[in-house]
């Protein structure tokens, strides 16, 4: 079975660089860490431009704001009433213990940072993980549905198919760095876009050789 080390490697080598997360500020890959959950990328972006159209995109204007119509800003991005209240959540608490100023956030040890991400209503270990290492730069490897599809289909079966075991195997696996945590989570998002699908496109794909899946022979 081939090592994530060397998926990582065969990855890098195909696609290159990756300039993920697309945003200005830390606070805006924040947001977009909540607004993803459960819609495409796409439905995102309208959100957040929204956002930024009508000034909105600040931590303190989202503490602010009242809920429906911030609600009505972030419709695009789907469950807009939910992702509403998390934001604001998620806002509220920056300002209450930290003035605001998402700098003394980062500073705190990374457990300590994403045991309070998570106890924040509507932040799970994926949108922990998404703001620890791409908004706070902590060096957290994010676990979400594209990477169990990859490594189960390169031949992984975990004992425990769980967050934590998944996060725990691919990290002990590769250089713990941030930049490393980044761009192979940017990888894998992309590879699994343009290859690695529900339905795959098995044909070009640069882990072809390597994959177990039962009807790549057949596409």
């Amino acid at each position: 079975v081939i090592s994530p080390e060397t998926v990582y490697s065969v990855l890098k080598a195909h696609y290159g660089w990756q300039q993920w997360w697309p945003a200005e500020t830390d606070f805006e890959i924040m947001v977009g860490a909540i607004l993803t959950q459960g819609t495409s990328w796409s439905n995102v972006e309208k959100a957040i431009n929204s956002l930024k159209s009508n000034h909105a995109l600040d931590l303190e204007k989202i503490n602010e704001m009242p809920r429906g119509h911030l609600s009505q800003l972030i419709y695009s991005a789907g469950f807009h009433n939910v992702k509403a209240d998390r934001l604001k959540s998620l806002s509220s608490y920056l300002v209450a213990n930290f003035d605001g100023k998402i700098e003394a956030f980062r500073r705190l040890p990374t457990a300590t940072v994403r045991s309070q991400l998570l106890a924040i209503d509507g932040i799970g270990p994926e949108t922990a993980d998404a703001i620890l290492l791409y908004a706070l730069g902590k060096s957290v490897f994010i676990v979400d549905t594209y990477t169990k599809r990859l490594f189960t289909r390169l031949g992984y079966v975990l004992e425990q198919d769980t967050y934590n075991s998944w996060q725990t195997f691919v990290s002990s696996h590769i250089h713990r760095t941030t930049y490393t945590f980044q761009q192979y989570h940017a990888l894998i998002v992309e590879h699994s876009k343009a290859r690695c699908k529900s339905k795959p496109i098995c044909n070009g794909c640069p882990l072809a050789s390597y994959c177990t899946y039962p009807s790549k022979k057949t596409r």
